[in-house]
Order: C-alpha cells, then structure tokens, then sequence
C-alpha cells in the first residue's frame, strides 16, 4: 500500500500542525530536544516549524493557517488605500479569513516619527514570531482632511462577517468617520462569532450588531465629543445577555454606576479606569469634594476625613449582585486624601521620599481595600492601581503577593 504525504487526511494534517505549534513547555521532556530552545522560548509557537511545514504545499498551507495568523494588525505609516488593499487580499483568501480570530481597528497618532519607528519595530518583531497583529493606527490631528475612503467604509463590515473565528474585535475611531461607518454597518447581519468587543466611546452603534460578546471595553479619544454612559450602557443591557466583563474609562459618579446597575446588573467582573475627576463630577456628588483635591501627600490619618466620596459609591458597587472582581484605578485617583505631589525630577533625586510615597500609597490601597471587604460582600478579588487583594476564608480582604 502506497503512503504519500497528500494521502494524509486533512484532520490529521491539522493535528500535525497543531503539534508543531504547540508551546514548549507543553512539550513532554523526553521530546525536549526536538525543540529549537534559543528561537522559540518556552509559552511560544515553533515559526520556523510551522513556516516550514507552510511551504511543502497549499493545503498543508491552509492547515498551518490558524496558528500562524491568529491577529490581523494594521500599523503605522499605511493609507486607507493601502488599508482597503490588504482587506481585498483577504477576502481573496477564505482559508486565511478562517484562520483569522482577532481584529484590531485602532486610531492613532501618525505624526509622531518616533512613534512610527516604534510601531514598525514592533510589526517586524510580531511578523518574525508568526505574525498575529493587524492593528489601524492612525489618529489623525485634521481628521476631516483624511478621512476613510468610500471602499473602506464599505469593505469593513464585509471583511468583518467574513470572518467566522473572530472573537475579539477593537473599533476605535475618530467622530468625523462615525456616521458612515455607522450607514455601512446598518445593512449588515450580527457578528456572532465576536465575545470581545472594545470600541471608543462614540462607537456604540456597533452593539447591537455583537450579541453574544462576554466582555466590552469603550474609551474616549482625545478631541471627541463626550457620550453619556446611557448611550452606551443601555444597548448593552439590552442586546447583550451575555455580558460579564466590563471595563470603563467613564470617570466614578453616582450616575454612572447607577446606570451601569439598571442595565447591566449581571456583570461579574467591573473594572473602572479612569477614577474620580472632580472637574467632571455629577452635581449630586460636587458637595462631597472638598479637601480632596490636594498636591501633595496627606499623612494617612488624615484620610478618613475625606474618604466620604470613595465610600458613598462603594454601597453601589456592592448592589451589583453578581460581582465577583472589581478593579479601580491608582489610589491617588480616588481622592481619598493620598496625592503624588508634582516635583518634576524631585522623587530621583529622594529616595526617601519614593519610600515614603509608597508606604503612604499602600496604607492608602489597605483603606479602600478594607472599606471593600465591609460594604462589598460579594466581591472575591480586588485591584486598586497594582496592588492585588483576595478575600480569604473568614472574609478578609488580604494583600496578594
């Protein structure tokens, strides 16, 4: 009985290819010297295996597809043209398409030649490793005079559906080019696949068309319009059960979280980014702002005297009841009486006074950290900026390591 390689069943093709790309730890250590250490560090696929394996023939081409495209990214220094060019390219190439499971549509600051230099660097690294990043960079500072071509808006709705393994989808653009990408995405079906979705703010149109999304992201560019959180929040409450991870750059107020608690009781895991900016806060909460915005370091018994704002939200946090992790920013972000003070170059030049910042910064994080674990029963994990807590056993929330 004759074997030849173009008998082997295209499953088992797909389970060689999987192999090859399999991360080395996962490697039994008897096959350890199977593995080219020095190139493929230890939690990475094999590129120069699954390259290889890429070049005997088309359809071992095809099987080798999803584990050396896992990202399409489209960086710095490329037009809408160039951009429209490379979405015909794909739709050219259904098996790549298949491959395809996270797409990034970001804008950027292009003017920057440092910033280019970066990011070229950073797509030849990723190209090198097996190319998975295929990211919109470009914010432009006049965007009414660069604006998407007519094929751009019409292409990336299609390209997007054509896409069937696409789980996580970043839209971020500039307010000139909502309107149209919303028209062109109006004549189109749900991205079903989709469980990530992180849009900027202005950019919630697109909710309705990812029903099944577990996990939402939204932030607002610098120079657009503000959108109020009903906008946003209420399309999610309503299209998308299955919601249970949220990250906001929405700034603390009463408001805000009683909107996100209306709409969106479920969720499980709720990070706040952006903190409490008392320049933006809700009337209801400006006569709790006093004494908070300070520019330099307060001793931390001063702190109680001014924690009022933190713990007037922590009672709504804790009405969410299926909150499990919560996530707030830095400690000098919740005006709670601890402030970095501005001194230039001064903290390099004091490494006491770093010591002392720190301490102070952690005795602060160990307050909200304790005014948590009383009002928010619920809540199993906690991050304030980078310090980690875990409710233990008897329900203390303890300093993770």
């Amino acid at each position: 009985m004759s074997f030849s390689w173009n008998s082997i069943p295209y499953d088992v093709l797909v389970c060689i290819c999987a192999v090859v790309a399999t991360p080395s730890e996962l490697i039994p250590e008897e096959d350890a010297l199977a593995t080219d250490s020095e190139t493929c560090p230890a939690g990475t696929p094999s590129p120069k295996g699954l390259l290889a394996l890429s070049m005997v023939d088309s359809r071992t081409r095809e099987a080798c597809y999803p584990w050396v495209f896992g990202e399409i990214c489209f960086t710095n220094g490329s037009k809408w043209e160039a951009f429209d060019e490379g979405m015909k390219v794909m739709l050219k190439n259904p098996a790549l398409c298949r491959a395809v499971r996270s797409v990034s549509a970001l804008t950027g600051f292009i003017g920057d030649e440092s910033l280019g230099v970066l990011l070229s660097e950073s797509l030849t690294t990723v190209w090198l490793s097996g190319f998975r990043s295929f990211k919109i960079t470009t914010w432009f500072s006049k965007p009414d005079a660069q604006p998407p071509t007519p094929t751009t808006y019409a292409l990336v709705p299609v390209f997007l559906t054509s896409l069937p393994r696409l789980n996580t989808l970043t839209f971020r653009i500039q307010d000139p080019f909502v309107p149209s990408f919303r028209s062109s995405f109006s004549s189109h079906g749900p991205l079903l696949p989709l469980l990530t979705l992180k849009i900027s703010t202005n950019s919630f149109f697109l909710i309705p068309h990812c029903p099944n999304i577990r996990e939402f992201e939204e932030e607002e560019l610098y120079r657009d319009k503000r959108v109020e959180a009903l906008s946003w929040v209420e399309p999610l409450g309503r299209c998308c059960v299955g919601l249970r991870a949220l990250l906001t750059n929405a700034p603390i107020a009463s408001g805000m979280l009683r909107t996100l608690l209306k709409h969106i009781p479920h969720i499980e895991v709720l990070n706040v980014a952006c903190g409490i900016i008392t320049w933006r806060s809700e009337p209801e909460d400006e006569g709790n702002t006093e004494g908070i915005m300070v520019w330099h370091p307060l001793p931390v018994f001063y702190a109680p005297l001014l924690i009022a704002l933190v713990q007037k939200f922590l009672p709504v946090f804790a009405s969410f009841p299926s909150l499990r992790t919560l996530k707030l920013p830095n400690a000098d972000d919740l005006d709670i009486g601890f402030c970095y003070p501005i001194c230039g170059n001064g903290l390099a030049r004091n490494p006491w006074l770093v010591e002392q910042l720190e301490r102070e910064e952690m005795e602060a994080e160990e307050m909200v950290a304790k005014g948590v674990e009383r009002v928010c029963v619920g809540v199993r994990k906690l991050w304030i900026g980078g310090g980690r807590f875990e409710r233990d056993e008897s329900g203390v929330m303890r300093r993770s390591i």
